[in-house]
């Protein structure tokens, strides 16, 4: 994309009108870090079309926010299926123990100054 990563702009293949804004119908850039902003507004369905469309339209030009969405979304699916976190009885408190003999050894150490 073109441009800087912190900035909106018009995209190339439109152009803006004389004023320098952009024309009814246009669809505007938005820039990564605004993409990661709005991304759970986007997920839940809680931001406005205009947003939507140009969230939509910078995925399929964006290959690293493409696999952010992918996978946030792949994230959603498997904490959504209670049977991909099935676990041993007894698994929760083995995990719990270790943690803390963990933090424990760690606690012990002298760290250098």
């Amino acid at each position: 994309m073109s441009g800087s990563r912190g900035s909106t702009q018009v995209t190339k293949r439109r152009k803006a009108g004389a004023s320098g804004r952009p024309r009814r119908g246009l669809i505007v850039e938005i820039a990564c870090d605004e993409v990661f902003r709005w991304l759970g507004g986007y997920l839940e369905g809680e931001i406005d079309e205009e947003l939507r469309v140009r969230m939509q339209e910078h995925f399929k030009h964006c290959n690293h926010c493409r696999a952010l969405i992918d996978g946030t979304n792949n994230i959603i699916q498997l904490v959504g299926d209670g049977r991909a976190f099935d676990v041993p009885a007894g698994f929760g408190s083995r995990l719990y123990r270790k943690l803390e003999e963990h933090i424990e050894k760690k606690g012990r150490r002298k760290e250098p100054i």
